[in-house]
């Protein structure tokens, strides 16, 4: 589960994603994944100028069904095929995943959320077994 100040971070993030979007006129879809469910939030429609309402409705939760998650963005990306998609994870890396990944057959970017003393690099693994691009959440916050 992410801490409150983690989920702050990770909504700051999403903000960010979401301005950038905004002014290239981008579509944007938010899918969250925690609490054992997955939920579309906002599917495919222009960047909002705000996303303040969207935002302040995510909760933290553990019990991630990862595997469950990449088949929605699987699902998700074929139902909007006609687009360029690239895919941003936030995730703190908590979950065990023994099962093969699917290819989700676009770019996909992770960005590490765990601010841990101790560091278990789930992430950064994760990354590496999806051929995705590996982000870490104090890069970005210095960074922005």
């Amino acid at each position: 589960m992410l801490s409150r100040e983690n989920l702050s971070h990770a909504k700051g993030v999403l903000q960010y994603f979401c301005n950038q979007l905004y002014l290239q006129r981008d579509l944007l879809s938010l899918i969250t994944f925690g609490n054992n469910q997955v939920s579309v939030i906002y599917d495919a429609k222009p960047a909002p100028k705000s996303f303040d309402e969207q935002l302040n409705n995510i909760k933290g939760g553990g019990g991630t069904p990862f595997i469950n998650a990449l088949q929605e963005l699987k699902k998700h990306a074929k139902q909007h095929r006609q687009l360029e998609q690239t895919v941003t994870i936030l995730t703190d890396g908590r979950m065990q995943i023994s099962e093969t990944l699917p290819d989700l057959e676009m770019p996909i970017r992770l960005i590490d959320m765990e601010t841990t003393a101790v560091k278990l690099s789930q992430v950064k693994k994760l990354a590496e077994r999806l051929g995705g691009e590996y982000l870490n959440i104090n890069t970005l916050i210095t960074v922005q």
